[in-house]
């Protein structure tokens, strides 16, 4: 070793070389999991969703919050709180986006008919896709695939927020809301 005294003249070899890997070589990179989903009512509305991680892209909703409510018709909570995300909805109709998630019916028209006994103004998808949407959702967040519905999944601009299992009073969802258009 020298020091920093040492005027001793010494060559030593400087390379400045860039190493050229091929396809091969590279590290690989690995590919983020995406799932797009079209859900649809019985009218002519419907929704394309992309899950993306715990986050969720939402291309044609507007609003800036998105409440995504599984429900099942053998749950007699999910069916309470229809006219209570109702209320949600028309309270925060510019900011908030309410999604019903209509899942496990082997009697589809009975279930829709039940539902809209209760009136709902908000949107109620009834595809094929649903249950296959609800599975991505639960494994995107690490929940159980035997979870009990009614389950609520908050998102503020496509990012997740928050989830509930099971009926959740009105004014919880409310102060959370509140507490997101703060944010």
């Amino acid at each position: 070793m020298t020091g920093c005294n040492n005027n001793e003249n010494r060559d030593v070899p400087v390379e400045n070389t860039t190493q050229i890997l091929s396809i091969e070589e590279a590290p690989k990179v690995k590919k983020i999991e995406t799932h797009t989903f079209t859900l649809s009512d019985n009218s002519t509305k419907s929704y394309t969703v992309t899950t993306i991680k715990q986050d969720i892209i939402f291309p044609n909703i507007k609003e800036k919050i998105v409440l995504i409510n599984f429900l099942s018709s053998s749950d007699s909570p999910a069916f309470a709180e229809v006219p209570y995300l109702s209320m949600l909805q028309k309270d925060y109709n510019q900011t908030l986006f309410v999604m019903g998630i209509l899942l496990n019916d082997s009697n589809q028209s009975d279930s829709i008919k039940r539902l809209e006994e209760k009136k709902p103004t908000y949107f109620i998808s009834h595809s094929k896709e649903n249950g296959a949407f609800f599975s991505q959702v639960l494994k995107n967040l690490y929940l159980s695939s035997n979870i009990a519905t009614p389950l609520s999944v908050l998102y503020k601009e496509g990012k997740y927020m928050n989830h509930y299992q099971g009926a959740v009073p009105l004014e919880m969802l409310r102060h959370e809301v509140k507490q997101l258009l703060k944010k």
